[in-house]
Parts: C-alpha cells; structure tokens; sequence
C-alpha cells in the first residue's frame, strides 16, 4: 500500500491537483506509518495475494514512467489500492483482533471531507 499511495500522490502533484492531493498525502503519511510499524510489529509472511498485489503495484509504476501520463498513473494506482486491500480484508476477517475500528473510521472522515471539498 505504500507505493501504491505514494504512486497516487506524486500522480496528483503531477496534475497540480489541489484537492485531492491532501487525501492522497495523508494517505501517503498513513502507510509510511503503518509501513514502519509493521517491521516492528506486523504478522510478516507472503501469501499469493500480496505478491500479485505487489506485482499490480509495480506495474502501475511501470505503465506510469512509460507513458509519462499522471492520469493513467492515478487509474492504475487506484486499481492497485483496491486490490491491495484484499489482503487487508483477508487478514481482517481471520484475525479481527489485530485491527484498531478508529484507524479505520479515520479513513472514512478523510474520504468524505475530501468529497466535500471536490469542486463541479
């Protein structure tokens, strides 16, 4: 998920997007975090989820220094964060323990001030 939000980021600089951008950026921030954290404290392993995940991350960065098109980049992205939840959810639904509901709800505040915040 961190290149991922990374990827998703750098596309909407690119852009000169100046709404979204803040989403992206805290999620950007989140997953640096979560990133460091689970060195420390995470579950470890590698399942055929996260490698294809993987493997959709890194081409999401390929087809974006290929076509050199931060729109494309941002769809790609965007397509490699949702199937880098499905680990999540896996790991999730198997150890419901080891997550925290308010990180969670956190995420969905960002979501919908950022809704709010879109211009049409």
């Amino acid at each position: 998920m961190l290149f991922i939000a990374v990827i998703t980021t750098a596309s909407l600089f690119a852009q000169h997007d100046t709404v979204a951008i803040w989403l992206a950026g805290a999620s950007a921030l989140q997953a640096i975090l979560l990133f460091g954290l689970s060195i420390k404290y995470g579950m470890g392993g590698w399942a055929k989820t996260d490698i294809a995940c993987l493997i959709i991350a890194f081409i999401g960065i390929a087809f974006w220094q290929t076509t050199k098109n931060p729109s494309l980049a941002l769809y790609a992205s965007i397509l490699s964060d949702f199937t880098g939840m499905i680990p999540a959810l896996i790991k999730t639904y198997k150890y419901p323990k080891t997550e925290v509901w308010s990180f969670f709800l956190l995420d969905v505040f960002a979501a919908a001030f950022s809704l709010m915040a879109i211009k049409i």
